[in-house]
């Protein structure tokens, strides 16, 4: 999953602001398949 994410921190005074970007499946819970079944939704949860 290295290749999918890129990374940036930054020193602002007495703490580190980190910026992340990542690539990955994510699902509303609202998008329909061919055969009209919902599929489940799919959100990042912990890194």
């Amino acid at each position: 999953m290295a290749d999918n994410m890129k990374m940036r921190a930054q020193l602002k005074g007495d703490y580190v602001e980190v910026k992340v970007l990542m690539s990955h499946p994510m699902e509303t819970g609202r998008r329909k398949d061919d055969f009209n079944n919902v599929l489940p939704a799919h959100f990042v949860q912990l890194l």
